[in-house]
């Protein structure tokens, strides 16, 4: 027979009115289920069992907890889901761990300088390849910017040949100085080029066109060498520079024709600046008038004529630009070039009719100091051409 009580905090058992038991009789107690326990308790695990529930993908768990358990299909199998968990993963890592050192190597700074250019209207290649001496392995250019024009005898160009640098926190410095001037005629003249290109430089190296463009302009104090800061003893302004004025004028020498005698004209007239780009600060460093202090200013380009190419005699031009700086620079140029092109044009118009004609008033040269000795020398040829048809013409008439 079944009583109802309840237990009371001491732990004994109060039953209910009307139940009066005999002292010493054996009883049972059962606990009876409560509206609390069926609700389901915060302390009580068992009771959220239907809510910590997941699907195993296993089918009539029940059915066969007593029976054999059944081949799993390999669909249902879990481990190749937990190993492509793992694969994505080490992925996904791996990713990030490229990413990082791509931009710990700066190239980015390549394809933002690449981009730049391309949205100004140029045609630019990236990784072209040049061979500085047949002894040596070829050298890679990282950027280089075209503009061009084409008539139906010559490949007139214009390329800004581009070193992107990533320096870290080690700015780049700069040395200037008030004595370094270099005018504007000398600075045409000396621009690096491929013969046809730079005998059109020669003939218009006094035009008052060129002459007021910034891409031939010489600061009042220009650079003449620099640093990065807080480097070690590798030079690397100095190995950047002779690394990309090399390479400059490697690129030249491609478009060059030496199989070419007499009044022959080369099919491509190249023009070519260097450049470099950094993603860092550019600091510019002079003396401070007759002290010997130096004052150090920031600055987002610099312009340095540099008199150290191992490749030629020639005071070579070039650009540091940063980052920062770089949009404005480009859209400069980009305004500038179609200027260049067309009197590169116009030379080049003058030089074949000299080849032609031998008469030298058809070459029309511009005053300037240009800071070379004698002509450039695919003029000379031609001038040494004319002269020994001249002779031979004139041996040819002489009696005998």
């Amino acid at each position: 027979m079944a009583y109802r009580g309840r237990v009371k905090k001491d732990g004994s058992i109060v039953l209910d009115p009307g139940v009066d038991l005999p002292d010493g009789a054996e009883v049972r107690v059962e606990l009876e289920p409560t509206r609390e326990s069926h609700a389901g308790s915060s302390a009580d695990p068992l009771a959220k069992m239907t809510d910590l529930a997941v699907e195993t993908r296993i089918p009539d768990l029940v059915a066969n907890v007593d029976h054999p358990k059944p081949a799993m299909p390999a669909e249902a199998d879990p481990q190749p889901r937990m190993t492509h968990i793992a694969t994505r993963s080490t992925e996904c890592s791996l990713e990030a761990k490229v990413t990082k050192w791509l931009l710990r190597e700066g190239y980015p700074l390549e394809y933002t300088t690449a981009n730049s250019f391309h949205r100004a209207g140029f045609s630019v290649h990236q990784g072209i390849h040049v061979r500085t001496s047949t002894e040596e392995k070829p050298r890679e250019i990282d950027v280089v910017a075209s503009a061009d024009h084409r008539d139906d005898e010559n490949l007139i160009r214009v390329e800004y040949i581009a070193e992107c640098k990533w320096s870290r926190d080690r700015p780049w410095v700069v040395f200037t100085s008030r004595f370094g001037h270099m005018g504007s005629a000398a600075c045409i003249n000396q621009t690096i080029a491929s013969d046809l290109g730079r005998a059109a430089l020669w003939l218009e190296a006094g035009d008052r066109r060129l002459s007021r463009l910034e891409v031939f302009a010489t600061p009042a104090c220009p650079g003449f060498g620099g640093r990065q800061a807080f480097s070690d003893s590798r030079d690397v302004f100095y190995g950047t520079v002779q690394s990309l004025v090399g390479a400059c004028y490697a690129r030249m020498e491609s478009h060059n024709d030496h199989r070419l005698e007499g009044v022959s004209l080369p099919e491509s007239a190249v023009v070519a600046f260097p450049l470099i780009v950094i993603d860092r600060s550019l600091f510019e460093a002079c003396a401070q008038g007759l002290d010997s202090d130096l004052a150090v200013r920031s600055v987002d380009s610099a312009r340095l004529h540099w008199r150290g190419s191992a490749a030629s005699h020639h005071i070579v031009t070039f650009d540091v630009v940063t980052l920062a700086g770089l949009g404005s620079y480009i859209e400069q140029r980009a305004a500038e070039v179609t200027i260049v092109l067309a009197t590169l044009k116009r030379a080049i118009g003058r030089i074949r009719k000299f080849a032609e004609s031998g008469e030298r008033s058809d070459l029309r040269v511009t005053s300037g100091s240009r800071g070379t000795l004698g002509p450039p020398s695919l003029i000379a040829r031609l001038i040494r051409a004319h002269r020994e048809a001249k002779t031979a013409a004139g041996k040819h008439l002489r009696p005998q």
